[in-house]
């Protein structure tokens, strides 16, 4: 940026906006502490907001939740690969042969990846959930994935892993996920009978070491990616208010290896919790 250039300006966020209509303010990575702070205020309202226009169902002839799926060619898009290895490296059948579960108990194994929600034409605005998960309980965890070289704020990552979480919730107490869900458990051999009513969603946000690495800096210096030092506490009393919604939020990183095992193939490991400034492991 030149020296003439003018200061960004923050962008607000809007009063009657959604979590997943308020990407363009959220992304500000120099505003995150003043974003953070407004959330904080509206956090109970903003759920409401997503709860309500978040899509009721998959309600076209043969639409489904896709929780079931099967071996398809690695994906091109570096994010896309990455939430095909996840899945391919902790699904049932995988997690039951090498005994490791992907999160502890927050999150056992990845039941399916890219989870659609649009319903109807109305839903332009929802797009597809990265990663769901299996909690120890066999219910759902709503995973928001970036990328190693992602430029998304956390904000952002929460934000979205929220509005996904709301949908979630709303596509399992008014729609068919919890029928398809069931069905899916059935095929791994979990019979066990889930709530009528899903009460808490689990939040997982998901990155590459390297993500986080950026995002936390070092301590007393300026780099290209780091949150603002001051901005942290706020955000993590922020994703610790998130719990008494119903939204328990994990943060959580892995490991890329590139031509371990074959050459130019890539590969994910060593799923654990972050420590962030501020806050606690996940």
């Amino acid at each position: 940026m030149s020296s003439d250039s003018p200061p960004p300006r923050l962008k607000p966020i809007g009063e009657a906006l959604g979590l997943h209509e308020i990407i363009a303010s959220v992304r500000q990575l120099s505003f995150m502490k003043q974003h953070c702070q407004t959330l904080l205020g509206t956090l109970s309202v903003k759920l409401e907001t997503t709860y309500a226009r978040a899509p009721s169902g998959r309600q076209a002839k043969g639409q489904t939740y896709e929780l079931q799926r099967n071996e398809k060619p690695d994906p091109s898009v570096r994010e896309r690969l990455l939430e095909k290895l996840i899945w391919t490296g902790w699904r049932f059948r995988s997690v039951s042969a090498h005994g490791q579960p992907f999160l502890g108990d927050v999150c056992r194994f990845i039941q399916t990846y890219q989870m659609p929600l649009q319903g109807t034409r109305k839903d332009a605005r929802w797009g597809k959930i990265d990663l769901v998960g299996t909690t120890s309980e066999t219910l759902p965890a709503v995973i928001e994935l970036k990328q190693e070289d992602a430029t998304d704020t956390p904000l952002r990552m929460l934000a979205e892993g929220l509005a996904y979480g709301c949908a979630v919730r709303k596509a399992w107490n008014e729609g068919g996920l919890r029928a398809e869900w069931m069905a899916a458990m059935r095929t791994n051999g979990l019979a066990q009978e889930p709530p009528s009513t899903l009460t808490a969603v689990p939040v997982i946000l998901l990155a590459p070491v390297e993500f986080w690495k950026r995002a936390i800096g070092v301590p007393g210096t300026r780099t290209s990616g780091k949150v603002q030092e001051d901005a942290w506490p706020v955000f993590m009393e922020l994703a610790e208010k998130c719990e008494t919604h119903g939204f328990p939020v994990h943060f959580a990183q892995f490991e890329i290896t590139t031509g371990a095992s074959t050459p130019g193939a890539t590969t994910v490991s060593n799923v654990t919790p972050v420590v962030l400034p501020g806050g606690h492991p996940s």
